[in-house]
């Protein structure tokens, strides 16, 4: 029995990542300041990178438990 699901989690993030890129370039249309570029540099170019390897880490994290999940039902 699995007691977790990393995977769905980590695609959710990309998808509202994706979702947020997509809104912002929405606003671009609007919203196309110097206000807007400083909001762009300091919250949004900064968050790529970071999210990128949030998720990196998160698929990493669901290998090793689905390895361990898998060891455990061996030993059962």
């Amino acid at each position: 029995m699995r007691r977790w699901d990393l995977h769905s989690g980590a695609s959710k993030l990309d998808l509202a990542f994706e979702s947020l890129k997509l809104a912002d370039a929405e606003a671009t249309h609007h919203w196309d300041d110097k206000a807007h570029h400083d909001f762009q540099e300091k919250y949004l170019e900064p968050l790529e990178p970071r999210l990128k390897k949030a998720v990196e880490a998160i698929q990493r994290l669901a290998e090793v438990l689905d390895r361990a999940q898998r060891a455990c039902d061996d030993d059962s």
